[in-house]
C-alpha cells in the first residue's frame, strides 16, 4: 500500500502525500530527519530489515533506490540526516539476522531475546519462533526462522550474516559474543 500511495517510480523515494490533494501544488519529498526522522529514512531501515527476515533481496533493492534519491545531500550535511545515516550504516554493515528458535513461552528462550533487546546492536534483525513440527511447517515460519532446528533439544540461536549463519548455539555467552562482532569500513 505505501508504494502504490507514496513510491516515486521516476526519481525513486516516498513522497510525503499520497497525491489526492489537488490544491497541493508540488508534491513534496522529505529525505532530512528533524525532531521526527523523515518517511524516507524510516522506510529504507524498515525496507532493509524486512529483506533479511523475509530473504526478499527487492526489498533492499528499494532501499538503495531511496539512498540514491538523496543524492549527496546526505554527504554535504550529515547532521541533518541522522536517521537516513542509521540506515545506510545497515546498509553498509554486514546485519546480523538472528534466528532464535525455542518455544516462545520457555524461560531460555525469552532469556535469549530479552538479552538480544538489551545489547545494542543497531543492526540486527531479530526473530524468535517455535521449533518446525507438523502444525508449524517451514513454509509457515518467518523465513530467517525456517528449517533452523533446535539442538539437543533446548532454545537454539542462528547468528547470520548476508544468510550464511555460524554454527547454532543455546550458550547465552556464546550468542553475546556472534551477535557483537562487527567491522570496520570505509566509504572511501
Amino acid at each position: 500500500m505505501q508504494d502504490r500511495l507514496f513510491w516515486d517510480k521516476e526519481g525513486g523515494g516516498y513522497f510525503f502525500s499520497d497525491g489526492a490533494d489537488k490544491t497541493l501544488l508540488v508534491r513534496a519529498k522529505e529525505f532530512e530527519d528533524g525532531a521526527r526522522p523523515s518517511g524516507n529514512s524510516v522506510s529504507a531501515l524498515n525496507l532493509l530489515q524486512l529483506a533479511d527476515l523475509t530473504h526478499r533481496p527487492e526489498w533492499k533493492k528499494q532501499a538503495d533506490r531511496i539512498f540514491a534519491a538523496a543524492g549527496g545531500v546526505a554527504a554535504q550535511y550529515p547532521s541533518a540526516f541522522p536517521q537516513f545515516l542509521v540506515a545506510l550504516d545497515y546498509a553498509l554493515d554486514r546485519s546480523k539476522e538472528i534466528a532464535v528458535v525455542g518455544p516462545l513461552n520457555h524461560a531460555e528462550t525469552r532469556a535469549i531475546v530479552r538479552d538480544l533487546h538489551r545489547a545494542f546492536l543497531p543492526n540486527k534483525v531479530l526473530a524468535a519462533g517455535p521449533p518446525m513440527t507438523t502444525e508449524n511447517p517451514p513454509e509457515a515460519a518467518v523465513p530467517l526462522l525456517a528449517r533452523k532446528p533446535v539442538i539437543d533439544g533446548r532454545p537454539t540461536a542462528y547468528v547470520c550474516e548476508n544468510g550464511v549463519c555460524k554454527l547454532p548455539t543455546g550458550d547465552l555467552a556464546t550468542i553475546r559474543k556472534l551477535a557483537a562482532e562487527w567491522k570496520r569500513y570505509s566509504l572511501d
